[in-house]
């Protein structure tokens, strides 16, 4: 429903190393996003700073003692063991799909699921009704908080419950 956005959310999670890439990727989201979620503060953030700097703004947000924790089963299941199930079921899809992330990542991190939904055919309600539980929690874990990657986590919520809320329409309309 939204390729495009994921594919350009997947660069922008990602631990950024081309400063080229992510400028770029950046002003096309905020292009296609106009009227979805304001990203002003993000685009103006990565535009206006040198990579080293970007690159310390994503490790404090979303890696050492992070602002967000980008892994989507930590907001699920927290440290439990049910976990490494969770895991398996998203590699799972993936190969399903015959879907390799472009990153070295787990399975559940934002950037990679991102990745995925920009490509995804089949399954896509069952992936949503997997990811979603850990999406609302991990937008409501940074309502209060202010860092740059803010507005691009809520937009990839915004598109995440549009999507899943218009695929639950579908499967209560089917049963009609």
């Amino acid at each position: 429903m939204f390729p495009e956005h994921y594919r350009l959310l997947s660069i922008i999670f990602s631990y950024p190393e081309d400063e080229g890439i992510l400028k770029e990727s950046c002003r096309k989201l905020v292009e296609i996003s106009n009227g979805i979620q304001e990203l002003d503060e993000l685009a103006e953030f990565i535009e206006n700073s040198p990579l080293s700097q970007i690159q310390e703004e994503y490790v404090s947000s979303f890696e050492l003692q992070p602002v967000c924790i980008p892994y989507i089963a930590h907001h699920i299941f927290g440290e439990s063991y049910k976990k490494g199930e969770y895991m398996v079921f998203l590699r799972e899809m993936y190969r399903q799909n015959s879907f390799v992330p472009s990153i070295n990542e787990l399975p559940d991190h934002i950037a990679v699921v991102s990745e995925f939904l920009s490509i995804m055919g089949n399954g896509r309600e069952k992936f949503l009704a997997a990811v979603m539980p850990g999406i609302e929690k991990m937008a409501e874990s940074i309502e209060d908080k202010e860092f740059h990657y803010r507005q691009a986590v809520l937009l990839f919520h915004r598109l995440c419950s549009a999507e899943f809320s218009k695929s639950e329409e579908v499967i209560e309309c089917s049963t009609c």
